[in-house]
Parts: structure tokens; sequence; C-alpha cells
């Protein structure tokens, strides 16, 4: 059981229940616009929080990128040079028939000539290349026409060049050959 006595006037019951109630009307936005302020100064920092870490982040990109792009670069170029090798492999892997003409000219070239070209057309041979002295392309000659592949031997333009410290001997030799055609 419960017994309330009040000896306060009525007059000033209902002025303190309306002055309680102003309170709440008025209180109750008061804290909710606190509360608003609260969470935008929460989004305030977190907003400084991230616009520092994308500074950071761009900072480092700009340090990475020269270096990404190179990267770049340099796997296109490893692409390249795989194909390239894979051409060579499958180049080198397929053996190509030897002839005579190549064998002879391969044993009887003296170490200090060296060919530029050789063309078979038909029966005839034509090469051309350098040497460091007249003497190796007159031996490289009669070594042809001392062939049993060759006949019919003639030396062609031959022309002294500087070429640094030593001339350099430019020649080019015709020859026909003997019984077949490769």
């Amino acid at each position: 059981m419960r017994i309330v006595l009040n000896l306060l006037p009525p007059s000033v019951l209902q002025r303190r229940r309306r002055a309680a109630r102003r309170r709440v009307v008025v209180g109750l936005p008061l804290v909710a616009l606190a509360a608003a302020a609260g969470a935008w100064a929460l989004i305030q920092v977190s907003l400084q929080q991230a616009r520092a870490a994308v500074e950071d982040i761009d900072r480092r990109l700009a340090l990475v990128q020269p270096i990404a792009v190179e990267v770049v670069r340099l796997q296109a170029e490893i692409t390249d040079l795989e194909e390239r090798r894979r051409a060579l492999a499958a180049v080198a892997g397929a053996h190509l028939p030897r002839t005579p003409v190549l064998d002879e000219v391969s044993r009887v070239i003296p170490q200090d000539v060296w060919l530029q070209s050789l063309v078979v057309d038909g029966a005839t041979v034509a090469a051309t290349g350098q040497s460091l002295a007249l003497r190796s392309v007159a031996q490289f000659a009669a070594s042809l026409e001392a062939s049993p592949v060759f006949s019919g031997v003639r030396v062609h333009s031959l022309q002294q060049i500087p070429a640094g410290p030593r001339p350099v001997v430019q020649f080019r030799i015709d020859a026909r050959l003997e019984g077949r055609s490769p």
C-alpha cells in the first residue's frame, strides 16, 4: 500500500509538471544535437585519417611507379627474347644438309680470311670476303683451284682498305663447280 502525501498546492505541482515537460521537450533535441555533433566530429577525424592514408599511399606509389613501368618493359623484352630463343632453337634443331661446297670451303680457307658471302648459282660460285694479307687471298684461291670440287678459279676486285692500324684486303673469287651442282 502506498500513501502519497503532497503538501504543495496544486498550482505549484502543475507548474513543476509543465517545467519538467519543457525540459524533456527542449532537452531531447539538445541531446540529439549533441550526439550529432559528436558523430560529426568522429567522422571528421576518420576522414582526416583516411586522407592521410591516401596521401601516404600516393607517395609510395609515386616511388614505385617508375619501377613498375620498367618491370613491364623488361617483361615485354623477356617475352620477345624467349620467342627469339624458341625460333633459334627450332632453326638450330633442324640440321641443315651439308654440301660439298661448304665442306670444301671450310676445309681450305686460311685462318686470316673470312667470308662475307658465298653465292652458289647453278654451277657458278661467287665468294666475297676480307683478309689481313694478300698472300692469304692467293693461298685461298690456290687451295680452291687444287680442290676436286672447284675449277676455273679467278680472283676479282682485290682492294686494300684502311681499317685501324692494319689495312684489310677485300676480294671476290669466282669459280665453277666441277662435275655437279649442289
